[in-house]
C-alpha cells in the first residue's frame, strides 16, 4: 500500500491501517520518484508527494492519467507547470475544481484528451470555481455533479468511458 499525505487521525484512516496490518500488507510512504509496476506494462509514478497528498501518473502504453490528489500550488512549479509531463489522456482536476490548484497554464501544458471533475452537486463551498470551468472551454469535460459516476477503461491505446447519465 502506498500512503500519500499526512498520517490522518480519522477513524477511516485508522481502520484502513489496521486492516492492512491484519492482512500483513506493508504500508510505504509515497515519495517523489516512486514507481510501482502494476503489471502488463502499466505503472503508477509518484511525481510529487507532500503533506497534502501526491500527484500520481498512471501509464500503460499510450494511456496516461494524471491524478493530483492533494496537490499544492508549489507542486506545479516543481513540475514546471506540466511541461515535463507531456500530453496526457485523462486529467482529474484537483480539489473539486478550485481555481488556484487548476491553473490554465498547467491544463494547457498537459493538453488532456479528457478532463474529469469530481464535485458534489450541492458543494457547500460553491466549487467548481467559474475560473476553472472557463479555462476548460476547449476540452472534453465530464463532471460527477452532472454525470454521476464516471467509469474509464483502456487497452493502453483506446479509452472507453461510461457515465451514470444523470
Amino acid at each position: 500500500m502506498l500512503w500519500a499525505g499526512p498520517d490522518s487521525p480519522a477513524r477511516a484512516a485508522d481502520y484502513l491501517r489496521e486492516t492492512l496490518n491484519e492482512m500483513e500488507i506493508p504500508i510505504k510512504l509515497a515519495e517523489s520518484g516512486h514507481t510501482l509496476d502494476l503489471g502488463d506494462g502499466a505503472t503508477l509514478s509518484v511525481l510529487s508527494a507532500g503533506n497534502r497528498g501526491a500527484i500520481l501518473l498512471i501509464e500503460w502504453d499510450h494511456f496516461r492519467a494524471l491524478l493530483p490528489l492533494g496537490a499544492h500550488e508549489d507542486d506545479y512549479e516543481s513540475l514546471r507547470m506540466g511541461r515535463d509531463i507531456d500530453d496526457i489522456t485523462v486529467l482529474l482536476l484537483a480539489d473539486n475544481g478550485y481555481a488556484p490548484l487548476n491553473p490554465l497554464e498547467w491544463i494547457n501544458n498537459l493538453n488532456p484528451q479528457l478532463v474529469l471533475l469530481s464535485v458534489a452537486s450541492d458543494d457547500p463551498t460553491g466549487l467548481p470555481d467559474r475560473e476553472t470551468l472557463d479555462a476548460l472551454g476547449g476540452y472534453s469535460l465530464l463532471r460527477t455533479d452532472q454525470h454521476g459516476w464516471i467509469y474509464i477503461a483502456t487497452d493502453g491505446d483506446k479509452i472507453w468511458v461510461e457515465v451514470e447519465g444523470k
